[in-house]
């Protein structure tokens, strides 16, 4: 039987004030229901793929690193919609949107600097 992806767990610099922003960033720009919470954790769900997405907010800089790695990809139905939510949620945009001839796709870094892909086909 092969493994089956059910949860990612993404390490937040800082207390409570960085998971805020986290939450805001995923449950607000992203719409992923948030359907857990305590003061140092978080858990929202994708409803597409039944995936859930754990905040954890740690201060231990052994285990946090701002690289590429890992890159959450979500498809979205609007992108310049979405794109413009997830920079009032406090994202910023890796590069500019490009538009290629499967769909746009735009790159964001998350306030906690995760890497966040979103990608629009072509309808």
């Amino acid at each position: 039987m092969a493994s089956s992806l059910s949860r990612l767990v993404l390490l937040v610099r800082g207390g409570t004030t960085s998971l805020s922003q986290s939450i805001k960033f995923f449950n607000t720009a992203l719409s992923l229901p948030l359907t857990r919470q305590t003061d140092d954790w978080a858990e929202l769900t994708c409803p597409k793929s039944n995936i859930s997405i754990t905040l954890q907010a740690t201060s231990n800089e052994a285990l946090l690193s701002s690289s590429y790695s890992p890159i959450l990809q979500f498809e979205v139905a609007e992108l310049s919609e979405t794109v413009t939510k997830c920079l009032a949620a406090g994202a910023n945009l890796d590069g500019p949107i490009q538009y290629k001839a499967h769909g746009a796709v735009a790159q964001l870094r998350s306030p906690s600097g995760v890497m966040v892909g979103l990608y629009e086909p072509v309808a």
